[in-house]
């Protein structure tokens, strides 16, 4: 399976959220060359490109709807998955898979993520 997505349990108190990337998601990356934060203004889309050589591991936090859609390479059907929003969620993504993620819902800070990579300087963006 070159996508795997769980969701992600909410350790955190009346201070605020708080989640951890579990061990296996980290074992999947294979060593962390950099953490990315970033967030989908309403109606917009991140992602859609993929990279040839990076393994990553996504944790969308609690927000707003979104989806998230992808296929594992040239010439194979584009699958997806919406969520309500309610819980984290992390994505491990082998190299080369297409993916984008869109928020469903017109409210500020879509979804908001944290993206652990390993990378490989070389990455392809692939138009739609």
């Amino acid at each position: 399976m070159k996508i795997q997505i769980s969701t992600l349990d909410n350790t955190g108190d009346a201070r605020g959220l708080a989640f951890t990337a579990p061990s296996h998601a980290l074992d999947f990356v294979g060593g962390i060359a950099d953490i990315h934060f970033a967030s989908v203004s309403p109606g917009t889309v991140r992602g859609n490109h993929y990279h040839l050589h990076k393994r990553q591991a996504v944790i969308l936090f609690p927000g707003a709807a979104w989806s998230l859609h992808w296929d594992e390479g040239e010439g194979t059907p584009v699958q997806g998955n919406s969520f309500d929003g309610s819980r984290a969620v992390m994505v491990l993504i082998s190299p080369a898979v297409h993916l984008r993620c869109a928020t469903m819902e017109r409210i500020p800070c879509g979804w908001r993520c944290v993206r652990l990579s390993l990378t490989i300087p070389t990455t392809l963006w692939r138009e739609k």
